[in-house]
């Protein structure tokens, strides 16, 4: 047996084993250093998004208490007055 053949019949399957489990191991996120910090998180907004949802509750409880001055767009078409203008001969 060649010098050769021994490499590509054994050599080369355990190299390319050394090399699947040191690409899975530099793969795995526990081993980035971003997995181990503290993630940041924006919350410069959060007090803007409570106002904000806070006005419209109120918004929505004011239109509940005032539905009946309110008129639909159906009420509002069927008292609009239709005018048919014909063209041509």
């Amino acid at each position: 047996m060649n010098i050769f053949q021994l490499f590509g019949a054994v050599g080369l399957p355990v190299a390319m084993v050394i090399g699947a489990i040191a690409a899975w191991r530099a793969s795995r996120k526990e081993d980035a250093p971003e997995a181990k910090s503290a993630t940041w998180r924006d919350n410069s907004l959060d007090d803007w998004r409570k106002e904000r949802a806070r006005q419209a509750e109120e918004e929505r409880a004011a239109r509940a208490t005032a539905e009946s001055q309110i008129s639909t767009g159906r009420a509002e078409e069927q008292a609009a007055e239709k005018k048919h203008q014909r063209i041509g001969g």
